[in-house]
């Protein structure tokens, strides 16, 4: 608890200390999730009136709810801060959730949907990589719109799946090759790796399939579901002999 305290007033402190200076030079801050997010939320606003800052992480963790606390925190001491924060939509329209003052959300589930949204950026695939642009429509839809709808309900319904170590996208490849079950497999892994209880008792496929019908979630928007690192790595994992990487793509977006 006390590394945890300590840990939270440095970061709490270089934040507050940041944003004075800026304040008093009249810039804007916008906190955002993580190092990823700065350079697109960069290209859009004025760099000499807007100052774009990654959420500092704290033991590991970092991401909306460290862009929620931080704002809310600053503005706590200093209400009249011209401070922002942007997050992640992730699932948060499937909720109840009710964002803080002064933090806004993307309108697609995250940044990298936001971007891949973009008929033009998904083209860009190929500057990186030839084919790379029919491959993510390929994967987008067969295997990152699945994987949100488990996100989805993994989210609302407090199953406790843990995607990245028991459920992880890399579990569809095998030596660099798709499974031969893979359609089956992407279900089932998720499904086994719930231990949140589902009307007090285990979750299962019948379950599955009766709540993707109710939430109506085959009729969602792609973009609005499915997360964007799991498209992207997905992307990796099939584009292996290419050597194609994330952050070169980043990069060219």
């Amino acid at each position: 608890i006390r590394r945890h305290t300590a840990t939270h007033n440095h970061h709490y402190s270089f934040i507050m200390k940041m944003m004075s200076s800026l304040v008093t030079k009249g810039k804007v801050i916008i906190l955002v999730e993580g190092g990823d997010d700065k350079p697109v939320y960069e290209s859009l606003f004025i760099p000499s009136a807007v100052f774009i800052q990654p959420a500092p992480e704290e033991n590991g963790a970092r991401g909306c709810q460290f862009v929620e606390s931080v704002t809310k925190d600053i503005l706590a001491t200093k209400p009249a801060a011209l401070l922002l924060g942007i997050r992640d939509a992730d699932y948060t329209p499937w909720s109840s959730y009710v964002a803080p003052p002064n933090v806004f959300r993307t309108e697609e589930r995250d940044m990298e949907m936001m971007l891949l949204r973009s008929t033009k950026v998904r083209q860009d695939l190929d500057i990186v990589k030839q084919g790379a642009t029919a491959k993510f429509e390929w994967i987008k839809d067969n295997i990152g719109v699945p994987r949100g709808k488990m996100r989805l309900l993994n989210s609302v319904l407090d199953l406790q799946c843990n995607f990245s170590d028991n459920a992880r996208i890399s579990n569809l490849w095998e030596n660099n090759r798709l499974r031969q079950d893979w359609s089956t497999f992407i279900t089932s892994n998720f499904i086994s790796n719930c231990v949140g209880q589902y009307c007090n008792r285990k979750f299962n496929a019948k379950d599955y399939n009766t709540e993707v019908s109710v939430r109506h979630l085959n009729n969602i928007d792609w973009y609005k579901i499915c997360q964007g690192h799991d498209v992207m790595y997905a992307l990796v994992y099939e584009l292996a002999d290419s050597r194609f990487n994330v952050e070169s793509f980043m990069k060219q977006m």
